[in-house]
């Protein structure tokens, strides 16, 4: 598939995640709300899909600018192709110095060789990460972050926009726009 067929699946697939959502969500896209959290994390180390060491807060929240993360998994099939959706749209329309991360939450799962064929299959620019780790540090993490399930197909969706100090959270499926209008206001802070 092309990248603009890509775009379209990716818009028709948004539109129906939309409308599932309801009025509360389409009422919360349009300030771009997310809710500003204080999370106690800590510098998680981590491995990008192209096999290079990242660490979560000095490489994504605490490095000047903005960076936004999605949580998901390569296995899933209800909440992250969406997710994954939107992160692309975002990739395609995010200012050159904001940073992408997707974070998996299944690290026994998704190693770097399995993240690098998934950042291949959304056309994933040089700026969008695809992280795992050791499971322990991962899921201490996702505790972190507040990402609670029992089984994996049960997991929460949440979305962190990081900068400047700052950190809000989405726990929805926000629309792109919706994303980057918060990156853009932290951005300017």
């Amino acid at each position: 598939m092309t990248r603009t067929g890509k775009h379209r699946l990716a818009r028709a697939l948004l539109i129906g995640c939309a409308l599932v959502a309801g009025a509360p969500q389409a009422a919360a896209q349009a300030d771009c709300a997310a809710t500003p959290v204080t999370l106690k994390l800590r510098d998680t180390p981590l491995i990008d899909h192209r096999g290079r060491p990242m660490k979560f807060l000095s490489d994504l929240v605490e490095r000047p600018g903005v960076s936004i993360v999605s949580f998901v998994y390569t296995g899933c099939q209800s909440y992250c192709p969406p997710a994954s959706l939107i992160m692309q749209l975002v990739d395609g329309k995010a200012d050159p110095a904001m940073r992408l991360a997707s974070v998996t939450i299944d690290p026994l799962g998704d190693r770097p060789e399995v993240l690098a064929v998934r950042a291949e299959e959304m056309g994933a620019s040089e700026r969008w990460s695809w992280l795992t780790g050791e499971p322990a540090a991962v899921f201490d993490l996702l505790d972190r972050v507040g990402i609670g399930f029992g089984r994996i197909e049960e997991h929460d969706v949440v979305f962190l926009v990081a900068g400047g100090g700052r950190m809000l959270r989405f726990r929805s499926l926000p629309d792109p726009d919706q994303l980057l209008c918060a990156a853009r206001k932290l951005a300017a802070r």
